[in-house]
């Protein structure tokens, strides 16, 4: 089975602005991961170009699924959420 997704381990119903998931896009240290990883203050945070183009949907806190740039997906990680955050890619 292959799965496209991550899911964010921090997430909670309290921070509507919590990532709960997202296309496998997500590049933590420019690294396309599996299983876990971790966000941190100083980590690059990009995307892998493919799915969506340039962008990455994720899934938030408040049910919402909006499409981000790379720009947006670093302030919603290191600017709306507490580091460090968890990602798993099941």
């Amino acid at each position: 089975m292959n799965l496209s997704y991550f899911v964010g381990l921090d997430s909670n119903e309290s921070n509507v602005q919590s990532i709960l998931s997202g296309d496998r896009s997500l590049l933590i240290d420019n690294t396309n991961f599996s299983g876990f990883v971790t966000a941190t203050k100083d980590c690059t945070i990009n995307i892998a170009p493919g799915i969506h183009g340039d962008g990455i949907n994720i899934c938030l806190g408040d049910g919402s699924a909006p499409q981000m740039t790379a720009d947006m997906i670093r302030t919603q990680i290191r600017q709306k959420n507490k580091l460090p955050l968890q990602f798993a890619l099941p």
